[in-house]
């Protein structure tokens, strides 16, 4: 089984990913871990048959063959799906990890098979 999910209060670039990864992989089940922002589940309310969200607990995490984490790649962020960090963390041969994100570098930051990090979208600094 193959899922893409995102960190808990989704915004829209986590959710745009999300559909992303799922277009070009249509079997892929796109994943909710906890809620999301305003905006996004207004937006998900007016289209939810279009854009549906497996919760978290639905899926069978020890049957995961791959994973594909969009706008993040901390595990801190990820704590809902502890038991497939152990395997991620293990770089278990029997689990594909692709990593699609955009943030700065963290200590706690998960590596995968396939890694795209590239500092895109970010808004710059002023103070």
């Amino acid at each position: 089984m193959e899922f893409v999910v995102t960190h808990s209060y989704a915004d829209f670039d986590a959710l745009a990913s999300q559909i992303a990864i799922n277009r070009l992989f249509p079997d892929v089940i796109r994943a909710r871990i906890g809620k999301v922002s305003p905006p996004v589940r207004d937006f998900l309310a007016l289209h939810k048959d279009h854009f549906e969200l497996t919760p978290i607990q639905e899926i069978n995490l020890d049957g995961v063959s791959r994973v594909f984490l969009v706008d993040v790649r901390r595990a801190d962020r990820l704590t809902a799906i502890e038991p497939l960090l152990g395997r991620i963390k293990e770089q278990d041969p029997s689990l594909d990890v692709i990593i699609y994100d955009h943030h700065e570098a963290a200590p706690d930051d998960l590596r995968g098979n396939v890694e795209v990090v590239e500092p895109v979208g970010r808004r710059p600094y002023i103070r």
